[in-house]
């Protein structure tokens, strides 16, 4: 009874441990794995109160092989300062210990690349100026050099009234004349006309002015207001019945105008000025000429007679309209 007591204890107590060997660890980090190497030779030792007890030999416990370990660092080579020994190492003694050789810059130049090309400059837009309205004319610019000569021919009606010895006489007659402008402010004008007219009296006149005047215009503009002043000389021929006299003055002559540009070419101009005439042969002022008579307007001379007497001096207003081509 006592054997097979021993024998069912020996048997639960192998149950028991190869139950516990045999399972695998739950855990899924296990680094170790026991394997049962088949069926092993049971083994009987004596056990007080039991008997001789069969026990099987325990299992054999394989253990992965562990990782290589990692290789060591590479060793840096350590230099030491040399000192005055030999020149090579730091043990004051000749050995073959030489320095390694400091790097050599090449011989070769290296050539860079040349620099890429600049790209070229974006062109420059020029806004378009802005339309003009519906019912503005913007002509195009005329550009005139600096200082350009402008030279022009033109034509004047001119007038010239006075009163001399309480007698009022008038003339009239035409003018050319030749202007030159240098610039839009100043205007030099030589003129040459022919007058002529009757007075009070009946004795016809007939004058030969030539003047040079200076025409100063405060602003250029298509209504160009402008002051002139002139000087010249008059030649004088005085008719009679047959009589005949002729005498000369020196012209002044101070006023002012508005002239009327029309373009580039054609101006408009009209100007009063006040002149003053001074007799220039006062040393003959003798009688010239056959008696006439005095006092009357008819062409038979009465009985009391006298000579032609000379013009004197005279001053009146003149006036002139003039249209000038400029080329």
């Amino acid at each position: 009874m006592s054997m097979v007591r021993s024998t069912l204890a020996a048997f639960a107590i192998v149950t028991a441990v190869s139950a516990t060997i045999l399972v695998e660890p739950a855990t899924a980090n296990a680094q170790v794995r026991v394997y049962r190497a088949g069926w092993r030779r049971p083994y009987r030792y004596w056990r007080l109160g039991i008997g001789w007890v069969w026990v099987y030999p325990p299992p054999v416990v394989v253990a992965p092989p562990a990782p290589p370990a990692p290789p060591p660092p590479p060793v840096m080579p350590v230099y030491e300062q040399q000192d005055q020994g030999c020149g090579q190492c730091s043990c004051n003694c000749c050995c073959n210990n030489a320095a390694p050789p400091m790097p050599q810059p090449s011989p070769y130049v290296e050539q860079l690349p040349p620099p890429p090309a600049l790209p070229p400059p974006p062109p420059t837009v020029v806004p378009p100026p802005p339309p003009p309205g519906a019912y503005d004319y913007m002509g195009p610019p005329r550009v005139r050099e600096h200082h350009q000569i402008r030279w022009g021919l033109g034509l004047s009606g001119t007038g010239f009234n006075w009163e001399s010895n309480g007698i009022k006489s008038e003339e009239g007659g035409a003018t050319v004349h030749l202007r030159l402008r240098p610039s839009d402010h100043i205007t030099w004008e030589f003129a040459l006309g022919g007058m002529g007219g009757k007075d009070e009296s009946g004795i016809e006149r007939h004058d030969v002015p030539a003047t040079v005047g200076l025409m100063l215009y405060p602003w250029a503009s298509t209504f160009a207001p402008y002051f002139v002043m002139a000087g010249g000389g008059n030649f004088i021929q005085q008719d009679y019945m047959g009589l005949h006299r002729e005498d000369s003055q020196v012209i002044g002559a101070l006023g002012g105008g508005l002239e009327l540009r029309l373009g580039y070419h054609f101006t408009v101009g009209l100007d009063i000025r006040h002149q003053w005439r001074w007799e220039a042969d006062k040393n003959h002022d003798g009688p010239n000429g056959t008696i006439m008579g005095t006092g009357t307007t008819t062409k038979t001379p009465p009985a009391t007679t006298t000579a032609l007497q000379p013009v004197g001096d005279e001053s009146g207003t003149a006036y002139n309209l003039s249209a000038t081509y400029y080329f």
